[in-house]
């Protein structure tokens, strides 16, 4: 994972930073929204990845909720659903620890994400909206790389042999469960120029996740003394962040927001 205080400190004493700044030409490092030259030596890009505040239950139906950080301009996001299927390596002929989701079980495992500033919702997502809106346009790789990270690929023969088990349905089963992942697209993701600045809001911004009882998730009847359960949650954010002489600057000589 990237420590933007180093990459900052190494642009800055760096031959190439200097020369880039040292032109005539340089417009506002960061006013590519609206100028033609792009300077952006001074941002250092992170990835964080944030645990629930809420505790994620085995059956679930219930509000998972996240606490975005108070820094950074955000620029992507994913939700991380996990799937439980057993203890890992402890998977039986009889198959209790098997595992079948239902498909893209990564978006509807949910029925609605809520981005929520001071008791208000910004920004909200259906599973719906999330899948058309992504596969629309997506080219056959794209589409191809939505469908790992979403659960959409074919799911398989279910067998109680897990000799015999195909697709989704073995690949889920055998390692103990499985993770999706889900990409949360929204203003932010329509132009480097509209990432959401996280460092002007006075308090902190929070994901709210309705996620959809245990069983909704799968397709198949699940053992009742072995039960395959939610796992936990994670949500990944990707920050561009800034040098601290550009964030001392900050106020006056932004304009990310047109």
């Amino acid at each position: 994972m990237s420590n933007p205080q180093i990459i900052h400190r190494a642009n800055m004493s760096s031959s190439l930073y200097n020369s880039i700044k040292a032109r005539n030409s340089k417009q506002d490092v960061f006013d590519y929204a609206v100028s033609g030259e792009k300077n952006i030596c001074e941002v250092a890009r992170s990835k964080v990845v944030i645990a629930s505040t809420t505790t994620m239950s085995a059956t679930n139906q219930q509000t998972i909720k996240f606490e975005l950080p108070n820094y950074g301009l955000l620029e992507d996001m994913y939700l991380k659903t996990k799937f439980a299927s057993g203890a890992a390596g402890q998977n039986v002929s009889d198959g209790s620890k098997s595992i079948s989701l239902t498909n893209f079980a990564g978006a509807f495992s949910w029925t609605a994400c809520r981005l929520v500033f001071q008791g208000t919702t910004i920004f909200e997502w259906s599973p719906e909206w999330v899948i058309c809106s992504q596969y629309t346009r997506a080219t056959r790789e794209k589409a191809g790389q939505l469908n790992l990270m979403l659960g959409g690929d074919v799911s398989g023969v279910e067998n109680n042999d897990i000799a015999v088990r195909t697709g989704r349905a073995l690949i889920s089963s055998v390692a103990g469960g499985t993770e999706l992942h889900c990409p949360l697209k929204a203003f932010w993701s329509d132009s480097l120029g509209r990432a959401f600045d996280l460092y002007s809001l006075n308090s902190k911004v929070h994901l709210e996740v309705d996620y959809r009882s245990n069983a909704q998730a799968h397709e198949l009847i699940q053992d009742t003394s072995m039960a395959q359960t939610y796992a936990g949650a994670e949500l990944v954010c990707y920050l561009a962040e800034l040098s601290p002489e550009q964030l001392s600057r900050y106020p006056v000589s932004f304009y990310f927001f047109e």
